[in-house]
């Protein structure tokens, strides 16, 4: 079994403890685990890659900061 079944089958059973251990709905808590699970894997590979934008301090432009692209070759506004 790999880490994502793993993970997905380990959050399936917290959910359905949580819902009271209901008889015959194991799909769904499975489906719901497997959803949270690939969100919180999207999520970690969001954080890990930065913000897409770089926010100036607003000391640096307007009251609200300047927004710029962030990255290599990005251009400034």
């Amino acid at each position: 079994m790999d880490d994502r079944e793993e993970r997905i089958r380990a959050k399936a059973h917290a959910l359905w403890e949580e819902a009271g251990r209901p008889e015959g709905r194991s799909d769904e808590h499975w489906m719901n685990a497997a959803r949270l699970i690939d969100a919180d894997q999207h999520k970690e590979k969001n954080d890990k890659r930065g913000p897409a934008v770089d926010i100036a301090p607003a000391s640096e432009g307007n009251s609200l900061g300047d927004i710029r692209p962030a990255g290599p070759g990005a251009r400034g506004v």
